[in-house]
């Protein structure tokens, strides 16, 4: 995978060449929600997280619990929701007690955000001065603000600087009210999302931000611990790191292409490639197209079949992409949870700098 140098803050609308984290990134993609629609809760068979593993049983906003007081791995109930060809999950995170509300957990994001609604109602003070952050699609102004008392499922956070924005629903009635991202989640070291079990599952205590920086993965061995399944791909990722913000990249290589870094976005329903792969790579386009909901706008969406692809030397199963529009964020794709979905679990190990796809 190529390694890019870190540039100035700037919104990341420019060419694909410039830094993988040139400014916010907010790639979560809500892919196939029908106007007025409802997304339906995935179903999956029951079964438990992996041995060695807690389950968290902490009331979700009620004395969240201190780090010190946790026994790691922590697996925490989350809602999976299938989205037009993948699924989405969403944790519950509590402000000043209140709560529990629905936010995103989405790698892609690499900054997490309080939606507008629950800044006004806990009055949520200005931490900086507005920013430019690039969606799937567009970019918007958003406005960095400051969380001093808050939990995710039952574990309470740090407090820290995230930004405020409006949100799409997940559906009629399902609101979003935050997005959990890849600023969060790296503090656990790694993390778990598990489509079967419903869980997201936190490697260690939350540590201090990632060093600025960008890691080539893998950078260490991957953590046992985490491992529940037979393991379909096991990769060395890009981890960046940037003011705070974390973002990840995997190789994702399209037939004989050598490999090139998409985002890993589990906040992306269904996984997207740049437009200008479409006609290098000689892509077939599909004749479907969709209506799509993500940070900053929807948009109608074209699709191309991926053809024969892989993520690293892991073959995948050839399926549908989204083609991303130019006027969005510029990076080569989004690997999406519709992946993850089919191999029923990923970890995201941004300390090791390595994905692993587990199934089984």
């Amino acid at each position: 995978m190529p390694r890019r140098a870190l540039a100035a803050r700037a919104p990341a609308v420019a060419a694909p060449a410039r830094a993988m984290l040139a400014g916010l990134l907010l790639a979560g993609l809500l892919h196939g929600v029908p106007a007025g629609g409802r997304p339906r809760p995935a179903t999956v068979p029951h079964a438990s997280p992996s041995a060695g593993t807690v389950r968290n049983t902490l009331p979700a906003c009620v004395a969240p619990a201190r780090a010190a007081s946790l026994r790691y791995p922590l697996a925490v109930r989350v809602t999976v929701v299938h989205v037009g060809h993948g699924a989405v999950v969403v944790a519950d995170v509590c402000l000043d007690g209140a709560g529990p509300f629905p936010f995103l957990v989405d790698s892609g994001s690499s900054i997490s955000v309080v939606g507008t609604g629950l800044v006004d109602r806990f009055h949520l003070g200005a931490a900086g001065a507005p920013r430019r952050a690039a969606g799937f699609a567009c970019s918007a102004r958003v406005v960095p603000v400051r969380v001093a008392d808050w939990s995710l499922g039952g574990v309470a956070l740090a407090p820290q600087v995230v930004v405020a924005h409006s949100l799409p629903a997940l559906g009629v009635h399902e609101p979003l009210d935050g997005i959990v991202g890849s600023d969060v989640l790296s503090r656990f070291a790694a993390v778990r999302v598990d489509y079967v079990t419903s869980t997201l599952t936190l490697a260690s205590h939350e540590g201090a931000p990632l060093r600025p920086g960008l890691v080539v993965g893998p950078a260490a061995g991957p953590d046992l611990a985490l491992a529940s399944r037979r393991v379909r791909a096991d990769v060395g990722i890009d981890v960046e790191s940037h003011g705070g913000e974390v973002a990840a990249f995997a190789p994702v290589r399209l037939g004989s292409r050598p490999g090139l870094p998409f985002l890993v976005d589990t906040g992306a329903a269904t996984t997207a490639v740049a437009a200008r792969l479409v006609g290098a790579d000689h892509l077939t386009r599909a004749r479907g197209v969709e209506r799509v909901a993500g940070f900053g706008c929807s948009a109608t969406l074209h699709e191309a079949l991926s053809g024969p692809w892989s993520l690293g030397t892991a073959p995948l199963t050839p399926e549908h992409v989204a083609i991303l529009p130019a006027g969005g964020i510029a990076v080569d794709g989004l690997l999406g949870s519709d992946v993850f979905l089919q191999t029923g679990s990923v970890v995201v190990d941004y300390r090791a700098a390595r994905l692993v796809l587990e199934s089984g």
